[in-house]
């Protein structure tokens, strides 16, 4: 990296922790109340290589429909993410960045409450200065705006990490590094198509990438 930035910060599901099977199945379970197309057990590679917005139209997921499936899917998920373990070298991660100097947060477009549990259980939750909720699935670059104001921190002294398209987009609205990590939701293939920074295939690869090593 060009600037080497003082925080990290981490989306949660897909990127910290391994949720796929816990979202969708909630989905699934919320989708007849809506209206909405279930996710196939067997379609669930191909969701990852499809893009956000033929994910909605092929669902019949309409956009007014995503706050209220958000909220409710954030409620439910509570249970279920009690279960849920960190992705395979998460914890060695965090620790390296933190002896390196790094300060670590979290944005997730989860509930906060959820992304606490998840991270205690695992022992984990005393590692980030910050856990925050962007309140909406499509509301992080507010959200990051004000954590931006909040710290006194340019873009540049920022790292975002996270798995989906959404994340690459949000960052380069408002000029933030971004790595996008291929093992959450999204397919390789889709997030090279939005040009992140960086693309990191194991978290190991995340240290080596922050630290210039």
């Amino acid at each position: 990296m060009t600037t080497q930035p003082k925080y990290v910060f981490f989306d949660f599901d897909g990127t910290l922790v391994d949720s796929l099977d816990i979202l969708v199945s909630h989905y699934n379970q919320l989708a007849p109340r809506f209206n909405c197309i279930p996710v196939e057990a067997s379609n669930r590679e191909e969701l990852r290589k499809t893009a956000p917005t033929q994910i909605l139209k092929q669902h019949n997921i309409k956009h007014w429909k995503i706050p209220f499936l958000a909220y409710f899917m954030r409620k439910s998920m509570k249970e279920g993410l009690k279960d849920v373990a960190v992705f395979e070298g998460i914890p060695e991660l965090l620790e390296n960045l933190i002896q390196a100097g790094y300060l670590l947060g979290v944005l997730t477009s989860n509930s906060s409450k959820n992304a606490r549990m998840v991270l205690q259980k695992n022992g984990l939750e005393h590692q980030f200065k910050l856990i925050l909720s962007s309140g909406r699935l499509l509301g992080k670059t507010s959200a990051m705006k004000k954590i931006l104001k909040s710290l006194d921190i340019s873009p540049q002294e920022i790292v975002y990490i996270g798995d989906e398209t959404r994340d690459i987009t949000f960052c380069q609205k408002l000029g933030i590094p971004v790595i996008a990590v291929t093992y959450g939701f999204a397919h390789e293939e889709l997030l090279t198509q939005k040009k992140p920074n960086f693309l990191a295939h194991s978290p190991s690869e995340i240290f080596d990438l922050i630290s210039g090593q």
